[in-house]
């Protein structure tokens, strides 16, 4: 059965982040109804896809669980939630570089690593207990710390400072803009009426995204609405209407797991070059609406791959229509015939062991 999509000014909600608005001035709706099982294959909304091995010859370069991703370069940063680290690959060939690991409360030390974002040659960390944004250069030598005033899970570095979802002041409202010297500019976005989510609560892996015109989006957790920033004092939001599987205002998100919710809620969102997708949750199932921004074309559904079974649920943008996902050593034995088949890697099938972790590089593009 096919998903039955009304779009109403599908364009409209990517164009219209250019213009200037009032702060959470509210475009379009996009209305996402009758949510069905339609299954996608991977090979129909893809042209490419690179899988990475990352070198684990050494114990210090094995990845535990990957948090968070950026990248500089040739070179990208992964944050491993299981070792608290950060370890840099080569982007093109996996080969390790270097790993940071730098746990304590003294200078350029931190205690919860949460997130890392990049901006030009610089890498940043979060630390949520600490309340510090740790700044490196590309090699990952320290260059400076960045004090804050409240508790944030998430963030994103830009030319002009940084963003950074508020999960503990009253005083500030959800986003905030830091300038580059880490005081407060702005802040945005005021607290929904229609959920209140506890702080321990957040089914979003990534708040905020960033396309290649600078132009930054926030998505908050269960709230089903999209916030395009496209200047430091004006945001649009964009609001996606699920129909009969909206979020009931009576609804206590906070006593539930995520796989145990019946309703649909937005959990990612990226804007590529040509394609913009919003990642969803219903009943801990996740769907995917593919928009390809210069036909208005849609796909929706549940992503597979029938023949390598390779898990589609890119986490991270990297440019242009190209995201990033993670798989591990038992994704890649099982099927590696085809794989080698299907997907550009160097990989060889002894090459590898049970430790292994492989970045997945999907270059986004309808083939029918």
């Amino acid at each position: 059965m096919k998903f039955l999509i009304f779009l109403t000014g599908v364009t409209f909600l990517f164009s219209s982040c250019l213009s200037k608005h009032k702060e959470d001035e509210k475009g379009q709706t996009i209305v996402i109804d009758e949510i069905n099982e339609q299954k996608l294959e991977l090979p129909d909304i893809t042209s490419q896809i690179k899988i990475l091995s990352l070198e684990t010859e050494a114990d210090e370069s094995i990845v535990g669980h990957i948090r968070d991703i950026c990248c500089v370069d040739d070179m990208v940063y992964i944050l491993d939630d299981i070792t608290q680290s950060i370890l840099v690959f080569n982007m093109n060939t996996g080969k390790f570089i270097k790993r940071v690991h730098s746990i304590g409360q003294g200078p350029n030390e931190y205690i919860h690593p949460i997130a890392i974002s990049s901006c030009a040659d610089n890498v940043y960390l979060l630390d949520i207990s600490a309340n510090r944004i740790i700044c490196y250069d590309k090699h990952l030598n320290p260059v400076r710390t960045i004090r804050l005033s409240f508790a944030s899970s998430d963030f994103i570095a830009f030319a002009d400072g940084f963003y950074l979802y508020n999960i503990s002041s009253v005083n500030l409202k959800k986003v905030v803009h830091l300038g580059k010297n880490g005081t407060v500019a702005n802040s945005f976005i005021s607290t929904s009426k229609n959920t209140t989510i506890d702080g321990t609560v957040d089914f979003t892996g990534n708040h905020f995204s960033i396309a290649n015109n600078g132009t930054i989006y926030f998505v908050e957790s269960l709230i089903n609405r999209i916030f395009c920033i496209n200047n430091k004092t004006n945001v649009t939001m964009q609001e996606v209407d699920f129909g009969k599987n909206n979020i009931p205002e009576s609804f206590d998100v906070n006593s539930i797991g995520f796989s145990d919710i019946p309703y649909a809620f937005i959990a990612e969102f990226f804007a590529l070059d040509n394609y913009n997708i919003i990642s969803f949750l219903k009943n801990g199932k996740r769907y995917y609406s593919i928009f390809e921004t210069s036909t208005g074309r849609q796909k929706t559904g549940i992503v597979t791959d029938h023949k390598c079974e390779i898990p589609f649920f890119p986490q991270w943008q990297l440019n242009n229509n190209i995201l990033i996902g993670a798989c591990y050593y038992q994704d890649i034995e099982a099927n590696f015939d085809n794989i080698k088949d299907c997907f550009i890697t160097d990989i060889e099938e002894d090459s590898f062991d049970d430790e292994a972790s492989f970045l997945l590089f999907f270059n986004i593009s309808f083939q029918k």
